[in-house]
């Protein structure tokens, strides 16, 4: 598993790949754990639109993408 690969549509979808899992899920924050640290993304009705093995996508109003 390598580096992260967030791909950042507009405002209203994130698709985030080589994630190890997920550790929060709100409406207002989605935090993801990848392979050294954890990247949370804040909005407003973000939801998991799809969850895969490889990749997931995030959907909702995007407002700021941070790494912790």
């Amino acid at each position: 598993m390598g580096e992260p690969v967030l791909l950042l549509t507009g405002r209203m979808s994130l698709q985030a790949e080589n994630y190890r899992g997920l550790l929060e899920v709100t409406p207002e924050r989605i935090v993801l754990q990848v392979r050294h640290a954890q990247i949370a993304v804040i909005g407003e009705n973000l939801q998991v639109e799809y969850y895969a093995r490889e990749e997931l996508r995030i959907a909702g109003l995007v407002s700021r993408v941070e790494f912790l």
